[in-house]
């Protein structure tokens, strides 16, 4: 059963992974999505299945985000999961030890319990729009705080 997704996929800021999107990236991000694959891992594992796809994308210059809208199965998944962009670097450079990604080529996204950014909408949450309104205002709140 697909259901409609809408949430916070990725933003700028530098993660966990130590790499950090350029807003030029992040729009970039937003322009390709719509029609992309959702998948239940990442793009090109073994196993790897489409599980919804993308409806539509927006950049946010304010938070300095992407908020998707995709239609996706969500039979079988385990609470919390977050769907992640994975992509393909064009052009990149170091700054004091961070990746910062300033051209880009999205795949599609895929779900995982473990996301780079801790300022992810949840996929549950995303789902039921009171939630996305608090896990937004959650996100806002936080960002401010980094």
């Amino acid at each position: 059963m697909k259901k409609e997704f809408t949430g916070v996929v990725a933003r700028g800021g530098i993660d966990k992974n130590g790499i950090a999107l350029t807003p030029e990236a992040l729009r970039q991000l937003a322009q390709q999505a719509p029609g992309k694959p959702v998948d239940d891992a990442p793009i090109g594992a073994p196993g790897t299945t489409h599980i919804g796809k993308v409806v539509s994308a927006d950049y946010d210059p304010e938070d300095d985000s992407v908020v998707v809208r995709a239609h996706v199965d969500v039979k079988g998944f385990t609470p919390p999961m977050f769907a992640v962009p994975h992509f393909i670097v064009r052009t990149q450079h170091f700054e004091a030890g961070v990746r910062i990604v300033e051209d880009m080529e999205l795949l599609g996204l895929f779900l995982t319990n473990d996301p780079a950014d801790a300022h992810l909408t949840p996929i549950d949450e995303g789902f039921e729009p009171e939630k996305l309104k608090e896990a937004l205002g959650r996100m806002k709140a936080e960002s401010h705080e980094d």
